[in-house]
Parts: structure tokens; sequence; C-alpha cells
């Protein structure tokens, strides 16, 4: 697959059909050489307020790729797995405090719940104390 960045359509003329036109212009292929595709990211540019556009990240899968020349804001799709490894197996005397129950906060205590610890967030002690005989 093949990744196109930058490609711009101003909002009026943001639709589906326009879209693959303009990949297919900033990669120099033909509608028919395109497999399929995949909008992998779409943002707002609005420095000009004037002219605000659409910016898309496109994936794109051809026919014959070797006829797409890479560089620049064309590129070779890469891999985008994400993946962690367990590797919480020491056992501990004491249980893990995380402090703070924002999004980081919470995502740590969820992570480390998810490898077998009980974590004890700074959330649940302040329910705890609003809440004792719960």
């Amino acid at each position: 697959m093949i990744r196109v960045r930058q490609v711009k359509l101003l909002i009026e003329e943001d639709n589906t059909d326009n879209l693959i036109n303009k990949v297919c212009k900033k990669i120099r292929v033909n509608l028919n050489d395109i497999r399929d595709y995949k909008i992998v990211k779409k943002s707002i540019d609005a420095r000009d307020k004037t002219n605000i556009y659409y910016v898309y990240e496109v994936d794109v899968e051809l026919v014959n790729q070797n006829k797409v020349k890479i560089g620049g804001d064309i590129l070779i799709t890469p891999k985008e797995e994400y993946s962690y490894e367990i590797t919480g197996k020491e056992e501990l005397n004491n249980r893990i405090v995380i402090v703070g129950a924002g999004p980081s906060g919470l995502m740590c205590s969820y992570m480390l719940a998810e490898a077998g610890y009980n974590p004890l967030s700074s959330y649940l002690l302040l329910l705890l104390q609003e809440y004792p005989h719960s």
C-alpha cells in the first residue's frame, strides 16, 4: 500500500470523488489503477480564514504499486500494529498507588490491572474517603 499525505480539499469540495481524484493526480495514476483506499487522517487547515481546507492522509492499494514514485508526501504505508509485552511477573509486597485520575492515571491503572496487579488510584482513595462504608 501507498500512503499519500497532504491531500488538500476546500471545505466546499469535500466529497469522496474529489478526494480520490486529488489522490490520483498527486500520485499520477488513473482512477482504474486504484483497488482500494482508506482515510487514515483528516484534519483542518484554517490558518487562512478565507481558504479553509481539509487535509487528508490516505492509504491507497494499487493494481501496480511500481508505477508510483516514492518520495516526499508519497511513501510506503508503515506497519501500524500496537502490541505490548506483559512483563509484570514479579511479586510485590505492597500495592501500587497511582496518584491522579486524569487520562494518564486511569490508563496506567487499567494497564496495571490488565497485567495482573491490583493498583490503588487516588480516585479510588477519594471515593473511599467520601463513602467509607461502600
